[in-house]
């Protein structure tokens, strides 16, 4: 009979410790859950902030290459300059183009 009632004892013992682990587990997975929900959102809007600043910096982009065909006709410069391309020619220094535009 007391071999039974200590059987009892650690199998209530035991039966409580997986009960707080359990609870413990719980509270954990809630954790991940509301941790990866955080991130999808914050994923989702760093993406689009992402694509925002894509399309910003193609129309920047755009405006530089036409700013800079501008210039060129303006100096009578030969051909156009491609995204990534250098110059044939130094470009003429400001006092240059002032000179030129006087005459």
């Amino acid at each position: 009979r007391r071999a039974l009632e200590m059987e009892v004892a650690t199998l209530r013992k035991q039966k409580a410790e997986d009960a707080q682990v359990m609870s413990q587990t719980a509270t954990l997975v809630q954790m991940l859950q509301e941790s990866h929900t955080a991130l999808v959102s914050s994923n989702t809007h760093l993406l689009a902030e992402l694509q925002e600043l894509k399309k910003q910096h193609a129309f920047e982009v755009e405006q530089f290459q036409r700013n800079f065909d501008e210039i060129s006709a303006e100096l009578g410069c030969e051909g156009k300059l491609s995204v990534g391309e250098e110059p044939a020619a130094p470009i003429a220094s400001t006092a240059s183009i002032e000179r030129k535009r006087r005459s």
